[in-house]
């Protein structure tokens, strides 16, 4: 049975005959430059990163911690915005109740004179 002739010069966008000769070379120093630069730029990471580590390390935590809990024993003895805001309330009524009663003895008073 004979076979039919693929006929690819035909077909649209397939070249009729494969180039003669040598591909041309592409120039990559750009790329490579740009790989040698990313090498540099990740080596000086590395070096921040254990320059970081080593400040971690030659901390003294202990120390720290303790006087961390220092600060946090000061604290509780401090007050809040909402104990600031209670005791003005506090004081407010206080003043208001403490002008009544003088008015009121003021008044008693100016009726025992009369």
């Amino acid at each position: 049975m004979p076979r039919p002739q693929n006929n690819m010069s035909s077909a649209p966008g397939v070249p009729a005959e494969m180039p003669s000769g040598t591909p041309q070379m592409v120039d990559h120093s750009f790329t490579l430059q740009a790989v040698m630069e990313l090498q540099k730029q990740t080596g000086k990471f590395e070096h921040a990163i254990g320059d970081l580590t080593d400040k971690i390390d030659s901390q003294d935590i202990p120390a720290l911690r303790e006087r961390l809990a220092k600060i946090e024993s000061r604290l509780e003895h401090t007050a809040t915005s909402k104990d600031v805001a209670t005791l003005e309330a506090t004081i407010i009524k206080w003043i208001i109740t403490t002008a009544f009663a003088l008015c009121a003895v003021l008044l008693a008073a100016i009726k025992l004179l009369k």
